[in-house]
């Protein structure tokens, strides 16, 4: 009976974390590890061990999660099925992209993939595909997701699964954006759009709503993008953030609000581009693979703000940051505001400006490379 309930109760954590609830989720983690653990090494208890990983990862706790993972680990390898050892690996690769450790993650998924889909488990298998995305998307590898989404969504209509294939459209709008593909994008947002707002989660709002203000604000619809920012903002400080993907929306609601800052603002859009930096900096203490993001929007805020000193160091700081974890997103953007801003005589702007083109061409980002290498004409 106490199996049964915590495996029900783990099922209940899940909803809290779409549903964007941070105090549910640690409720509902830690009422499955008290009903688990004096059973003894169980299949249930391995998964409670690396729900709560996740979950204390959030608070967050490094060390209490590192044990839970590993232990989370340790019983599935013992006393665990299949399935169960491939959902410990999958949810260790969650924390694993908190803390940036992305060979780690990768090879869990890939170890649990391998799992999945021998003994025909599809829903873990989808979500297996689909942090293996999100994990690729952290480090600026955008183009890695785009076949793994076209399965995903292809498997989930097949078992007529909405929400998964929703997922779907969600991150391939994400991707298409961040590759410069603004009609397939769109082609993305429209499928979807209807349906997260009358059915999806808060998190899954909040992805669809930056996605679109971002793409209005690349279709030259300013006053669009803010509408739809200011609805994305208004979810963000509803709580704490409690999923790792709503990264997807923060940070594009602060690329919207400081671009429109940059091209001109009134008071109220100051206030909120303000506020939207400082969601990205709420959560980077809770997701550290968030800090290069918060420190890139914080430079461009000083800089709106007239503070160049200031900008400089956030921008050099954010380079020595994602070099080290490994994204490449974040570092070409800190590089193109140092080329864009460092005094015209500071040799440095070249080398930035150059090493950024590299970056946005690696990344398959063209119409970034291309507007990076027009500073150089300019």
């Amino acid at each position: 009976m106490r199996r049964v309930a915590g495996r029900l109760l783990m099922r209940l954590l899940d909803a809290f974390i779409y549903a964007h609830q941070a105090l549910p989720v640690l409720w509902a983690g830690l009422r499955a590890l008290n009903l688990c653990e004096p059973a003894g090494a169980s299949p249930e208890l391995a998964r409670g061990y690396t729900s709560m990983a996740v979950v204390a990862g959030t608070l967050p706790i490094r060390s209490v999660a590192e044990t839970w993972s590993r232990r989370a680990l340790e019983v599935a390898e013992r006393v665990g099925n299949p399935a169960d050892l491939a959902f410990v690996l999958c949810r260790n690769a969650v924390y694993g992209a908190y803390v940036a450790r992305w060979a780690e993650a990768e090879a869990w998924l890939e170890r649990a993939m391998g799992i999945v889909d021998s003994v025909g488990d599809v829903r873990l298998a989808e979500e297996c595909r689909a942090l293996l995305t999100v994990v690729s998307c952290y480090q600026g590898k955008f183009a890695r997701g785009l076949p793994l989404m076209a399965w995903l969504e292809h498997s989930a209509r097949r078992r007529g699964a909405l929400q998964t294939e929703h997922w779907a459209l969600h991150y391939q709008a994400h991707i298409h954006l961040r590759l410069g593909d603004y009609a397939k994008a769109r082609a993305a947002l429209e499928q979807t759009l209807a349906w997260t707002e009358a059915q999806g989660g808060q998190t899954d709002r909040i992805i669809v709503e930056g996605a679109l203000a971002l793409l209005r604000l690349r279709e030259g619809d300013a006053e669009g993008a803010r509408a739809a920012a200011e609805q994305a903002l208004a979810r963000m400080s509803s709580g704490k953030p409690v999923a790792h993907f709503v990264y997807f929306g923060v940070m594009t609601v602060a690329e919207v609000f400081l671009t429109l800052w940059e091209r001109g603002a009134d008071a109220s859009l100051v206030t909120s581009a303000k506020a939207a930096r400082r969601e990205a900096e709420v959560f980077a203490k809770v997701f550290p693979f968030g800090e290069a993001a918060a420190r890139l929007w914080r430079g461009r805020e000083a800089w709106l703000d007239g503070d160049a000193t200031r900008a400089f160091e956030a921008w050099r700081r954010c380079i020595a940051v994602a070099s080290r974890k490994g994204q490449s997103f974040e570092e070409a953007h800190a590089r193109l505001a140092l080329a864009r801003h460092l005094p015209s005589e500071d040799p440095a702007r070249c080398a930035h400006q150059q090493r950024a083109v590299e970056l946005f061409s690696r990344l398959g980002m063209w119409d970034a490379q291309a507007r990076t290498e027009a500073l150089a004409r300019s």
